[in-house]
C-alpha cells in the first residue's frame, strides 16, 4: 500500500466491488490530543500533552492489520500548564528541543486482539528509536448533521524515559519525575472528498 505522502493528511483503503478506492481522510488536529502523564516526586501526577502535531494513516478497512500509521510530533509544542516547567522539560536535562525537535513514530505492524489491535512501531525520542506497541481502539464512524463523516481512536502506551537518555534526577533518593511515562492519544480524522 503506498503510504500517505501528505502527513497532515489520512487515506483509507476501501474495497468495492474488487476495486481498491483510496478515500482522503484528514487529521483533525482540533479534536485529537496526545497527552501524557508522570509522577512527580512519587507523590503527584502531572498532566500535559503536545499540541503540534502531524500523523498520517493508510487504512485498509477490508483488513485492517495492513494498514500503517506514522506521526510526527513538535516536542517544542509540549505544554503542561506551567512555562517554567514547559521551558525545562523543553531544555538539555530532558527533550532537549534544539536537538531533537520531534518525536517520530513509523508502525511496522498491526496485530487484532479481540476487539482492538495493537500497533507496533518504532518511536524515537531523544535521538534513540525502540520497538513500542501501542494498544487501539477504534471508537466508531459516524457522520455529522452536516454531512461531514468522522472516525476515532484512541490508544495507550507506556515508555521509560531513560530507555531513552532522558535524565532521571534524584532528590533525597526520590525521582524528581518519575522513570515511567504514560501515553495517551485520542485521535479523530475527516472524511473528505
Amino acid at each position: 500500500m503506498d503510504e500517505c505522502r501528505d502527513s497532515s493528511r489520512t487515506q483509507y483503503l476501501l474495497h468495492r466491488g474488487g476495486l481498491n478506492v483510496l478515500m482522503p481522510w484528514v487529521y483533525d488536529g482540533n479534536h485529537s490530543v496526545i497527552a501524557f502523564d508522570n509522577r512527580h516526586l512519587g507523590l503527584s501526577i502531572i498532566k500535559g500533552r503536545f499540541n503540534r502535531a502531524e500523523v498520517a494513516l493508510s487504512i485498509d478497512d477490508e483488513d485492517l492489520t495492513r494498514s500503517s500509521v506514522t506521526a510526527v510530533i513538535d516536542a517544542t509544542s509540549i505544554d503542561t500548564g506551567n512555562e517554567r516547567r514547559d521551558d525545562t522539560l523543553r531544555g538539555d536535562i530532558y527533550l532537549d528541543v534544539a536537538r531533537f525537535p520531534t518525536i517520530d513514530f513509523r508502525s511496522s505492524a498491526i496485530e487484532q486482539e479481540g476487539s482492538r489491535y495493537v500497533i507496533v512501531g518504532s518511536l524515537t525520542l531523544h535521538g534513540a528509536t525502540h520497538e513500542v506497541r501501542l494498544l487501539t481502539t477504534i471508537n466508531g464512524e459516524l457522520t455529522d448533521q452536516r454531512g461531514i463523516t468522522h472516525r476515532g481512536f484512541s490508544a495507550q502506551i507506556a515508555i521509560r524515559r531513560s530507555d531513552y537518555g532522558i535524565s532521571t534526577t534524584l532528590v533525597e533518593g526520590v525521582f524528581m519525575a518519575a522513570d515511567a511515562i504514560h501515553l495517551s492519544i485520542e485521535l479523530e480524522t475527516t472524511l473528505r472528498d
